[in-house]
């Protein structure tokens, strides 16, 4: 049925956000690279004739800086996807709205492919700056692992030097609970769009308007060992 289709399109993309038009059939969805992206208020990336299912991924960056300034930390790291994908453009602007709110630098920015080669390339940049970050961003759990690589190649310690937290999206290979030390993030399971997208789907067959069919979820923050307070005098 409609629920077991929705489920196949979102294990089959890797957790690809699924929208689907008025002007598409029913089963000709747009299919773009998860993270789920933010409301059509707030992103430039959606038409009002699009159906999704999403969170508010600007708001992912500034509930981060929140906690992470709250800690201490004045210069942070972010290390994002690729822009043209909307989650990663949506937090760019959400990081950079959130830094400049607190007077702080937003210059040690890396938008590139969600590998664990970009997260330690990236990471390496930054710490050999005169300035390094205390403490950095990650779009996936899979760019945290190369970050976590090179805070330990450069000598460091995490949290002791430097925090690192992610969004996760609660994908099996990476669990952020399974990093060492664990991995703080916000999170926002992919499986839980399943159902909703299924209903969405559903509604939409029976005739109701593509732009009557957006929902934005709620994501939670999990604090968790990689994150602490910024280090003395840094």
């Amino acid at each position: 049925g409609v629920l077991e289709t929705a489920r196949i399109m979102l294990r089959s993309h890797g957790g690809g956000q699924v929208m689907l038009s008025d002007s598409q059939h029913a089963f000709l969805p747009m299919l773009h690279h998860w993270t789920p992206q933010s409301c059509p208020e707030q992103s430039p990336h959606h038409t009002l004739a699009e159906m999704f299912v999403e969170i508010d991924n600007a708001q992912v960056s500034s509930r981060s800086i929140e906690m992470l300034a709250n800690l201490g930390h004045q210069r942070i790291g972010l290390i994002n996807g690729k822009l043209h994908h909307a989650y990663a453009s949506d937090r760019l602007r959400g990081f950079q709205k959130a830094m400049a709110k607190r007077g702080l630098n937003a210059d040690q920015i890396r938008n590139d492919a969600v590998v664990e080669s970009h997260g330690y390339i990236g990471a390496l940049e930054m710490l050999a700056e005169p300035a390094p970050p205390t403490a950095f961003i990650c779009a996936t759990t899979v760019i945290a692992a190369g970050v976590l690589k090179a805070v330990t190649d450069r000598g460091l310690n995490v949290p002791t030097d430097v925090s690192v937290m992610a969004h996760d999206d609660a994908l099996p290979l990476t669990r952020a609970i399974n990093f060492s030390p664990a991995l703080t993030v916000t999170r926002a399971p992919l499986r839980d769009a399943c159902e909703p997208l299924a209903n969405l789907l559903l509604e939409h067959l029976n005739g109701t308007p593509a732009n009557k069919l957006q929902q934005e979820h709620e994501f939670e923050m999990i604090v968790r060992g990689s994150t602490g307070p910024a280090p003395k005098g840094k």
